[in-house]
């Protein structure tokens, strides 16, 4: 990754398809990874029709796939525009492009898609982009059961690398709930990549892509294997410090020990202690 910035409502780094795939498995406070297509300057909703046509959707998807359109915005156009209007100029410029390349076009799916485009409109500019995350990267697919309130697993490893726990302190989460800040805690501490579970390894979006695009020659195979060997290495390593969590719940507790065994290795997931205790008995 390079020329990484801080910018409205997320970060920009310039990568290959290589570094974006790595980016999916190994990101730990991120939620998705889009990659931007085109820009354009908005002065009316026809703009984002025009853009969309010229982006080159046949190199990502098939009209025998399905996608969705999802549209954010940041500061107001000067003109009148509904978002919901601006999410089907970039749905008919794609399928306009597609009629013309392919003789037709892929069906919308707004609950479970093949592709997943963004629009965002932040005053007179319009980004369009296409993810190649899928499912949210806060999903890391060890989560068996919850709380009622569950902290995102990428939120908790903001707060932990904010807190930069290092493993030479002792560590207590008093109020321990389902156990995401301990796990991804540990999970940090361990290297362990946060995009990849060796029971089941998750499916991102850029996998739906079609061969032409630049993500048609990564191989997955090999980069999942790199993960796969960290945690292999991760099993042979021992806590320099207690690691406890603790809920007054005792059935949070019993959550917390089955999310724990399911998301560290085993090693590594029976050296830190689960118990249901009062946080005033601390």
């Amino acid at each position: 990754l390079s020329e990484v910035q801080a910018a409205r409502g997320g970060v920009h780094f310039r990568s290959d398809a290589n570094g974006m795939a790595r980016a999916n498995l190994w990101l730990r406070t991120a939620t998705r990874v889009l990659l931007l297509l085109d820009q354009c300057r908005l002065q009316k909703a026809d703009d984002i029709l025009a853009a969309a046509r010229r982006i080159p959707w046949e190199q990502y998807m098939g009209p025998q796939q399905t996608f969705r359109v999802d549209v954010n915005q940041g500061r107001i156009p000067t003109f009148l525009l509904a978002l919901p209007f601006a999410g089907l100029r970039v749905k008919d410029g794609l399928c306009d492009r597609m009629r013309e390349h392919f003789g037709d076009r892929p069906s919308v799916d707004t609950r479970s898609p093949d592709i997943r485009i963004w629009l965002f409109i932040d005053g007179e500019k319009a980004t369009l982009s296409i993810d190649t995350t899928g499912e949210p990267l806060f999903k890391r697919g060890w989560r068996q059961a919850k709380g009622e309130a569950p902290l995102r697993e990428n939120l908790a490893a903001a707060l932990i690398q904010e807190a930069n726990w290092d493993g030479q302190r002792p560590l207590l989460d008093p109020m321990c709930g389902s156990g995401t800040l301990i796990i991804e805690t540990v999970s940090r501490w361990a290297g362990l990549a946060p995009g990849f579970h060796p029971e089941e390894p998750r499916r991102f979006g850029f996998e739906n892509f079609g061969s032409q695009s630049p993500f048609g020659h990564i191989n997955m195979s090999s980069l999942r294997q790199a993960c796969a060997r960290q945690w292999q290495a991760a099993s042979e390593m021992i806590l320099p410090e207690r690691v406890v969590a603790r809920d007054l719940s005792e059935a949070l507790a019993q959550t917390t020990r089955r999310n724990v065994d399911r998301a560290l290795p085993r090693h590594l997931a029976r050296h830190i202690e689960v118990s249901a205790a009062d946080f005033f008995e601390a």
